[in-house]
């Protein structure tokens, strides 16, 4: 998980409609929230996966793919939206796809 300090929150989170598009990539959407330190959060919506299982599962694993980036990070909110959900052996391609989304913000911010 990502540690409670390094979250967004609700309020933050909320804010999406203020935020910038940083990035698209094939499972994900990273967008960029005024913010004075690095935050971080990940919106798993219904439409995408029904079961609250699953929208927690896939929340986990990229949390857990995230955490070794935050302190890489420049200062600002992050919400990264899942759009669509690799198949059940492919979650190996969110680590490629992180990457991805991450050099294509670095390269527009």
């Amino acid at each position: 998980m990502i540690p409670h300090r390094s979250r967004l929150g609700k309020g933050l989170a909320a804010k999406a409609g203020v935020s910038r598009t940083l990035a698209r990539s094939r499972f994900l959407t990273l967008k960029l929230i005024p913010s004075a330190s690095t935050r971080l959060s990940i919106v798993v919506p219904k439409r995408v996966l029904k079961l609250a299982v699953d929208r927690n599962r896939t929340r986990r694993r990229l949390s857990a793919l995230l955490r070794p980036l935050l302190t890489t990070l420049l200062p600002g909110g992050y919400l990264i939206t899942v759009v669509a959900v690799p198949e059940r052996g492919e979650f190996s391609s969110l680590r490629a796809d992180i990457a991805e989304l991450f050099s294509t913000a670095r390269r527009q911010k």
